[in-house]
């Protein structure tokens, strides 16, 4: 760090992801000597807006990397952008990686300002930063596990906002064609997705789950201390532009609504709402870094709890990962 303040870089920085992470960056807390906003290395010139100023995006390349004490990485690099950022990180820059460019489990994962995993990250030099699915099953297993949580399952519902800006045009435009009885564009959801439901994103495996199903589960359950097999998600595609919900259902002895109640009073991550209303629903949860919670009620067999969870993904996502920024300022691992 130079006296003045710290570089930082976001990769992707016109990505839905990307521009989420500027907005929660300028409204951190933390001193900027140089902030550079770029994308792939064949991006076109664009601009985005950071702490009221616009900015013009640049391009990935070495000499951006070599001015910069951390890079986020919101957009997924070509081949090239992967060599440079494996290079930052030799040289000593930090790479959070919010992406899963890396698709290595042996990194530290970051879940807010967690002292050991930013530990962990100066001798990795690269960190994953979970999305926005594993994020709200650790957040809300993290504070039902000192109670008793043996096993989380349930079904993510993720808006056509999981595929980016294009994600939602396209959306956009089917509902139009659809309307007008014309051919709907098919090119990020080529099944079709307006006025229907997509049951999962991706190619699925032989054993029928989609990678990132399986990724999302295994990372919750390794973080909350529980067995292979502890932690179980389904990710469906729902025809909405933003937003996520979540339909958890979470099992153990003397798991049950009072217990769950208090112990989820008791976290800052995660709103309890006594009732269903428009704020505490995914559309309602849109610019907010925190999860909603509501619908906490009984499993018919007694033996743990069912609930719904509401967020906005990308915020959520950026959110975490600019915690895990001002972690590293405080325990001056940066």
């Amino acid at each position: 760090m130079s006296e003045s303040g710290f570089g930082i870089c976001i990769t992707g920085a016109t990505t839905l992801l990307g521009k989420e992470l500027l907005g929660s960056l300028g409204a951190a807390a933390i001193d900027l000597r140089k902030l550079h906003a770029v994308d792939a290395l064949n991006v076109e010139t664009t601009q985005v807006e950071f702490r009221g100023k616009t900015q013009t995006v640049g391009l990935l390349n070495a000499e951006v990397l070599e001015e910069v004490d951390l890079v986020f990485v919101a957009g997924e690099p070509d081949d090239a952008g992967r060599a440079l950022l494996d290079d930052a990180a030799d040289a000593g820059c930090l790479v959070l990686d919010l992406v899963g460019y890396r698709r290595d489990p042996s990194l530290p994962m970051l879940f807010g300002r967690n002292p050991g995993a930013l530990e962990a990250l100066r001798e990795t030099g690269i960190a994953l930063c979970p999305d926005a699915m594993t994020l709200a099953l650790v957040a809300l297993g993290a504070a039902l596990r000192p109670v008793g949580l043996q096993q989380l399952r349930g079904t993510c519902m993720m808006s056509a906002s999981v595929a980016g800006e294009a994600g939602v045009r396209e959306l956009s435009g089917q509902v139009g064609a659809l309307f007008n009885s014309q051919t709907p564009p098919r090119k990020v959801f080529e099944h079709g997705l307006a006025f229907d439901l997509l049951p999962g994103r991706g190619e699925a495996l032989e054993s029928g789950w989609m990678p990132q199903e399986l990724l999302a589960a295994a990372q919750a359950a390794h973080v909350l201390g529980l067995p292979a097999g502890g932690v179980a998600i389904d990710e469906v595609i729902v025809p909405v532009f933003v937003g996520m919900g979540l339909s958890l259902q979470a099992y153990g002895p003397g798991l049950n609504v009072e217990v769950v109640r208090q112990a989820v009073d008791q976290t800052d991550l995660i709103e309890r709402h006594r009732e269903i209303h428009a704020g505490a629903m995914p559309r309602g949860m849109s610019g907010e870094s925190t999860l909603a919670l509501s619908r906490l009620r009984p499993d018919p067999a007694g033996s743990g709890v069912h609930c719904f969870l509401s967020a906005d993904p990308m915020r959520l996502a950026a959110s975490n990962a600019v915690q895990a920024l001002l972690g590293l300022v405080e325990l001056d691992l940066l």
